[in-house]
């Protein structure tokens, strides 16, 4: 079976070649592919593989791809091999003399001999596969802002829908309508907690690809070694690490001291460091871990580099969770010492505390150049949830979502102008979500205010004591 399709864009040959070379970022805009992985270090060229897995009729199908042929700016040949059929992708292009790029696409699928048969068939839906994919990557080579959409408030107050969207499925469906983030970062600092395993290990990976200037806040030397090593692997680019504890104050503020020693702006923070502790501790400056690792760090963090975020109006997001909304904070018991501890309400109630900053932030006229927003990734396949929730990991894992898929509004609210239409918004999959689905959960700008006040008098009352 043979199929050729053709498109237009405004872009160099060259920055499109490129693009498509990194075929790992090929889930970015093929809405058929789930999961796409870069196995061959270095950049890409002929003999780097990559392994990409499909979905089609409901089953997933695994395809080890390579680079036969790569002669930038003017062609791309790639070959996936599945078990039972071999596609071959062909992509040549050309310049026009106002200097439009026409991308010529042909994709070959030979069936190994027991499916020959069928293979009339299966044709009009891999027709359809095509044409989506070849949909979305004009979309993303011609990218156009598309309006900000609000998920429905009623799916998620009525829990179940809402619920269904945190899942693999969830992240699958909106994947359908987005664009790829081909988008160049280049000269752009970029500062990310928790950034060498989950969640922020993808969002780093995915931002250094568009040429980000990383500087990524690591306690762990060994990991952030290998987090360096990964990145160059991938894209040939360095990373910049800082070492610091999240969990403690201290260590979070001389982060912060240095970068605004060296007085340089930044772009991005992502506060994305997190750990659920199922059991209550005390960190060595005396505040409980949950509160001190998930609220008061990145409330600091975020308060000190202020100066540098409103230089030339950064972004600020904040890595919060669903968990959120079954939780208050709770003013009168932030270190939770008043009632038996449990330690997925903790977690919640400090990304409610984090939610509720956000908030804040946004709505101060001397950040009005400044953008901030909240996500939550879903429910995604971390090690911190297989080690501190091992019964709701054993329950959901057909239904988690990948690091990649969980991320990927992350990277979204990092690159994309679309969120800076708005301010202060909580996001899932790209769109804005409520925050309130059970009464008594949401917070008022008076107790916004509040709950500023007491998270200022305690790093003070820590600054003091220090």
């Amino acid at each position: 079976m043979e199929l050729e399709r053709t498109l237009t864009t405004q872009r160099s040959a060259e920055q499109v070649l490129d693009y498509l070379a990194q075929f790992h970022r090929v889930i970015e805009w093929d809405p058929s592919v789930t999961r796409a992985e870069k196995l061959t270090a270095g950049k890409p060229a002929v003999g780097t593989q990559f392994e990409v897995h499909v979905q089609f009729l409901g089953n997933t199908s695994t395809l080890q791809y390579e680079i036969l042929e790569y002669d930038s700016p003017r062609r791309l040949v790639l070959q996936g091999r599945a078990d039972v059929y071999t596609v071959t992708d062909t992509i040549t292009l050309e310049t026009s003399a106002t200097g439009a790029t026409t991308l010529r696409y042909q994709v070959r699928v030979h069936y190994a001999e027991g499916f020959k048969k069928i293979a009339p068939l299966l044709a009009p839906l891999v027709r359809r596969n095509v044409d989506a994919a070849i949909a979305a990557l004009t979309r993303t080579l011609n990218y156009q802002p598309m309006p900000v959409q609000r998920y429905a408030g009623w799916k998620d107050k009525a829990i179940l829908p809402g619920m269904l969207h945190f899942t693999r499925r969830g992240y699958l469906q909106g994947k359908k309508r987005w664009n790829g983030l081909l988008f160049d970062l280049r000269g752009k600092n970029i500062l990310i907690t928790g950034a060498t395993s989950g969640l922020g290990r993808a969002a780093t990976l995915a931002l250094a690809d568009m040429g980000a200037n990383l500087i990524v806040v690591a306690r762990d030397g060994n990991k952030a070694q290998a987090l360096q090593q990964a990145v160059k692997e991938r894209c040939g680019a360095d990373i910049r690490v800082l070492t610091g504890d999240m969990n403690s104050l201290a260590q979070t503020q001389t982060v912060a001291q240095t970068l605004l020693q060296e007085g340089k702006p930044i772009d991005v923070l992502i506060n994305n460091a997190g750990a659920l502790f199922n059991q209550r501790e005390v960190t060595s400056e005396g505040f409980e871990k949950s509160l001190a690792l998930l609220l008061l760090s990145p409330f600091v963090l975020t308060e000190l580099l202020l100066p540098l975020l409103r230089q030339r109006g950064g972004r600020v997001i904040n890595v919060v969770s669903g968990g959120l909304y079954t939780q208050p904070v709770r003013l009168d018991d932030l270190q939770y010492a008043n009632e038996p501890y449990n330690g997925a309400k903790a977690y919640a109630r400090a990304k409610r505390g984090l939610l509720d900053m956000t908030r804040w932030w946004a709505q101060q006229p001397d950040n009005h150049n400044v953008i901030f927003h909240a996500m939550h990734p879903g429910w995604a396949d971390t090690q911190a949830v297989q080690d501190s929730l091992p019964e709701f990991y054993r329950i959901t894992k057909p239904f988690l979502r990948d690091t990649v898929q969980g991320a990927d509004t992350i990277v979204w609210l990092a690159a994309a102008p679309e969120p800076l239409t708005c301010n202060g918004e909580f996001w899932l999959d790209r769109q804005i979500h409520t925050s309130e689905i059970i009464k008594g959960t949401d917070t008022s700008p008076a107790k916004r205010e509040q709950l500023h006040q007491a998270l200022q008098q305690l790093t003070e009352s820590f600054q003091r004591s220090n």
